[in-house]
């Protein structure tokens, strides 16, 4: 199985019946062994969180609350290991991320102060951030 830009799937990051929304931000086309995800949370603080980039009830079918985009917990995958994922079943695929709503998601990227220097150099080698 293959994942492109934009494409999201469900899990539950740490083992629980707690499932969040990941995005694939990056392309796998150009490089499969890092593949940034990032996934979306429910927003409880403005004053405490990172909120670089809110997403509204509409922005995507999963999205029941507002949420806001995790960039602290930004991981860095290989393609590999997603398809052995989604083959095991511990992630599950669901509808793509709008063009629009994608956009917002990777400009926090080079916004957000909680984004990991080694993300934030493999966007901009594949040109998603300037």
């Amino acid at each position: 199985m293959t994942f492109r830009r934009g494409d999201t799937f469900i899990a539950s990051p740490d083992g629980s019946d707690n499932f969040h929304l990941f995005v694939v931000v990056s392309r796998p086309d150009l490089d499969s062994e890092n593949v940034v995800v990032v996934n979306l949370t429910t927003v409880r603080s403005i004053w405490s969180e990172d909120v670089t980039c809110i997403l509204e009830v509409g922005d995507h079918k999963f999205i029941k609350h507002k949420s806001r985009v995790a960039y602290e917990f930004t991981k860095v995958v290989t393609l590999e290991a997603l398809s052995g994922a989604l083959e095991n079943r511990s992630i599950y695929r669901n509808a793509a991320m709008s063009s629009g709503a994608l956009s917002k998601i990777t400009d926090g990227f080079g916004a957000s102060k909680r984004v990991p220097g080694t993300v934030r150099k493999l966007l901009t080698q594949q040109r998603l951030l300037t």
